[in-house]
């Protein structure tokens, strides 16, 4: 369901279900216990002519075994948020899922995540720009700890008559329980049309 209370803003509530439709003799007859999955969600968005924000929430419900009666709840949940004005881009986001929350589709793909990054940037008319960008994230897969972050930035400059200049710098690190790895880039361009 969906619900816009301005042109700029929106609502939306999610609600999924899915259940294995089985009986106790079934089941018992397979050896696979009949199971039961479900989220409840809602989001928010606000997209105005400055400010753009948004955040969402979603909550599990899992029993993996309908004959034993044993929930087990989990959450996920993230918000963003950016301000633009005179030239002049900041924003940023962060998102979080816990452990037990469970991902309809494929509940045996456990998460435990933990992620932000944020942004910014300028523009002086065609003459000067420059953006960059930070995020980091923090992972467990299934016990296995994983954490990358990732750094962006771009400078470019286009003076009337001469040359284009623009520079770039990328630098991501991913580290994990079985190995740490780095990777740094320097890329300079100058053009002329």
């Amino acid at each position: 369901m969906s619900l816009r209370a301005t042109p700029a803003d929106s609502l939306r509530l999610n609600a999924v279900d899915e259940r294995d439709r089985v009986d106790r003799s079934i089941a018992q007859a397979s050896g696979s216990p009949p199971a039961a999955r479900s989220v409840l969600g809602a989001s928010y968005k606000h997209d105005g002519e400055y400010l753009r924000i948004g955040g969402e929430y979603a909550h599990s419900f899992d029993d993996p075994d309908r004959l034993t009666r044993g929930l087990v709840h989990g959450n996920a949940y993230g918000g963003e948020a950016e301000l633009e004005a005179l030239g002049v881009t900041l924003g940023g986001d962060a998102s979080r899922t816990e452990p037990k929350f469970v991902q309809l589709g494929n509940a045996a793909l456990g998460s435990d995540q933990l992620g932000w990054s944020a942004h910014g940037g300028f523009g002086i008319g065609r003459v000067l720009a420059a953006n960059g960008r930070h995020a980091e994230e923090r992972s467990i897969l299934n016990g296995s700890p994983d954490r990358t972050r990732d750094t962006d930035a771009k400078a470019t400059a286009s003076p009337n008559g001469l040359p284009r200049e623009s520079y770039r710098f990328y630098e991501t690190r991913q580290s994990s329980g079985l190995f740490d790895r780095r990777e740094r880039r320097h890329t300079a361009d100058v053009s002329h049309s």
